[in-house]
């Protein structure tokens, strides 16, 4: 058995310079990204309150509490935004290692290793099995059929390499998101943020099923040749075609997949969100009516009152 660290190895060193890279990106612009916060929330927090005290509305006070605690949190995090930059991506980096489902290492990258000492594993194990000139000539032939798997294997390679460079220009832009989750008609600005960062950790996940799929056919094919001979042995050359087809083809149906449940979860989670905050406006303006009417009554009363005297 043949494995390879090169990849995952590699991919720890590109995260760690890539982090200290988005560090000092980050500290030209969110400073000033934090000016432009607090300067929003205290036109919003006086703009709020003079609304209220000069009765153009009548919102309840939780609403506006709720409120300021959103606008605390959010520059809270801007405010130490080089420590949980840190905190996001270790997180995320490790979630698609864990995703990928490679043993060696803690990244997506670790994946590629995983499958280039599968495919060296697969051709030394069919050559082991191969004796006499005629084994060696449908060696030779096997090696051709086995050429779609190795295509999978660059496809699969090329798939990660692009979404982890798509996941990281992403979390470097964290915090421009994070400012848009502020305002309401910016919210659909971090959705779609968010659902991108869900599709390119789902889309990892997708991608390693289908090619351990292809491989694990290509596997049991290898051992299923050693146990045939003659005609029966070329049936195998179509079961490599069609493991390397399917390698090949689930970097289209990963990358779907992944984008069409995040699309989903995204969606849900705001459908959530806007339905508690339908029914906090709804019990708010019940418990306005309901105050109003007691208003009401106590000053019907008060002029009954007056009036009998």
């Amino acid at each position: 058995m043949i494995n390879f660290t090169l990849f995952g190895d590699m991919g720890d060193e590109i995260n760690s310079v890539i982090t200290e890279g988005i560090k000092l990106v980050q500290a030209g612009w969110v400073a000033g990204l934090l000016d432009v916060s607090s300067l929003g929330i205290t036109i919003y927090v006086m703009f709020y309150g003079y609304t209220v005290l000069a009765g153009k509305i009548q919102e309840p006070m939780h609403d506006f509490v709720w409120n300021l605690a959103r606008f605390a949190i959010v520059l809270g995090v801007l405010s130490n935004m080089g420590t949980y930059t840190t905190y996001v991506n270790d997180a995320v980096h490790g979630l698609r290692g864990f995703l990928v489902g490679d043993e060696t290492s803690g990244n997506a990258y670790g994946g590629i290793d995983a499958k280039i000492g599968a495919i060296v594993n697969l051709y030394a194990d069919s050559l082991d099995k191969a004796h006499g000139i005629s084994g060696h000539l449908f060696w030779i032939v096997q090696c051709l059929f086995m050429a779609p798997l190795c295509l999978g294997v660059v496809s699969y390679a090329v798939g990660i390499v692009v979404s982890e460079i798509t996941l990281i220009a992403l979390l470097a832009v964290f915090p421009l998101f994070l400012f848009c989750y502020l305002w309401g008609w910016f919210k659909n600005m971090f959705s779609m943020w968010l659902q991108a960062v869900i599709g390119c950790c789902l889309f990892v996940l997708f991608l390693s099923v289908f090619s351990k799929v292809g491989f694990s056919i290509a596997k049991y094919t290898n051992e299923w040749v050693a146990k045939h001979s003659g005609a029966e042995a070329f049936l195998s050359c179509i079961m490599y075609l069609i493991a390397g087809v399917i390698t090949i083809y689930g970097v289209k149906l990963a990358g779907q997949i992944s984008m069409a449940l995040s699309q989903v979860s995204v969606d849900r989670m705001n459908q959530s969100m806007s339905n508690n905050i339908i029914e906090n406006k709804i019990n708010s303006y019940k418990q306005r009516k309901a105050q109003a009417s007691q208003n009401q009554s106590l000053a019907n009363s008060i002029s009954n009152a007056m009036s009998k005297k």
